[in-house]
């Protein structure tokens, strides 16, 4: 629901409630170990492991355009073509490889279909799934 109403203002302030408190321990618990925030995870930074795998579960919506597959076939040809596994389903799309792969092509192929028009990509990342097993489609 909007902000204007229902369950969102209750859940705000649930959540403000419950973060807040959280903050500032936190925020506590960084300067006594002389961090400062902005500083996300470990000292040397969360998935800067050299190779670090992880997946992506990704849905392309195109927008205003006389056919939907194609702009989703080049997406497809485009993961797969940067050598990331790929499994593809009737609604989204696996992918799994090195972490500035998969976040490189992702980035590419949302510009190149965003140049042809108007595109919604809605993105899931995760380097705790296990990727598909397989390169190409085993589903659809």
């Amino acid at each position: 629901m909007c902000a204007a109403g229902g369950w969102y203002p209750i859940r705000a302030r649930l959540l403000a409630d419950r973060a807040l408190p959280w903050m500032v321990s936190t925020l506590g618990d960084m300067a006594a170990l002389g961090r400062v925030p902005g500083d996300v995870g470990p000292p040397g930074g969360i998935g800067k492991e050299e190779g670090m795998m992880i997946t992506a579960q990704v849905s392309v919506y195109p927008l205003g355009q006389p056919a939907l597959e194609p702009p989703i076939q080049q997406a497809i040809a485009r993961l797969q073509a940067a050598g990331l596994i790929v499994e593809y389903g009737s609604m989204s799309t696996v992918t799994a490889g090195e972490m500035d792969v998969v976040f490189a092509t992702l980035h590419e192929v949302f510009g190149e279909l965003a140049d042809q028009g108007h595109v919604i990509m809605s993105v899931t990342f995760s380097n705790a799934c296990s990727p598909p097993l397989h390169r190409g489609n085993t589903s659809a």
